[in-house]
């Protein structure tokens, strides 16, 4: 959550203009640290692997151990990552539970979202190879996590599945994006998995 990084504050991506965008979150646009409202998740951090803050990274945490206490079958998906902490943090939950077995599929444009936020989209855009070091960086990047680019609305028609989902996060930030996981993935969700909406 860059909560360890207090130092650096968090991104006032609304101070950016369309001439001096928030790119990296240069230091002009960091804002003070406030730990209750990056606790809640309610800021842009300037230095971070997900914006989820304590509570929505704990609310992963809990269905996870849920699902596998109740052996609830199937894996773990997001729709839109950002820098992947959140499918980095599911992937080391199962791995602190010694689950090999299920997967985590990260779901994303890996591009700027110019039409939604023109002065801070690079900000918001993270690489899928981006994402992949960051896995790396923690030990958890291997066979288990499967990565899909694109927009939601594009890249789901043509995922073919028998795999259940037992976890599935939907942060589109955009319609088309909510609808197209709900129409693809939500029949994959099995009796006793969740589905966590973000951002609605």
């Amino acid at each position: 959550t860059g909560s360890l990084y207090d130092e650096f504050g968090h991104c006032r991506a609304q101070a950016a203009t369309a001439t001096e965008p928030a790119s990296a979150c240069a230091p002009q646009h960091w804002g003070p640290y406030n730990h209750t409202i990056r606790g809640q998740g309610n800021d842009w951090p300037a230095v971070a692997h997900t914006m989820l803050g304590h509570v929505r990274l704990v609310n992963i945490r809990q269905v996870l151990e849920r699902v596998l206490a109740d052996h609830v079958p199937g894996d773990f998906a997001e729709i839109g990552v950002w820098r992947g902490g959140a499918c980095i943090y599911a992937k080391a939950v199962l791995a602190a539970h010694g689950v090999t077995d299920r997967r985590v599929h990260v779901f994303d444009t890996f591009e700027p979202m110019r039409h939604q936020y023109r002065e801070a989209a690079d900000y918001l855009a993270a690489s899928e190879e981006a994402v992949r070091h960051n896995f790396d960086k923690y030990g958890l990047l291997d066979d288990g996590v499967r990565f899909f680019k694109g927009r939601a609305e594009d890249v789901l028609p043509s995922l073919r599945s028998d795999r259940p989902i037992a976890v599935l996060r939907i942060d589109a930030n955009y319609y088309e994006g909510y609808i197209a996981a709900l129409h693809h993935l939500f029949p994959l969700v099995p009796p006793g998995g969740y589905v966590i909406f973000d951002d609605i």
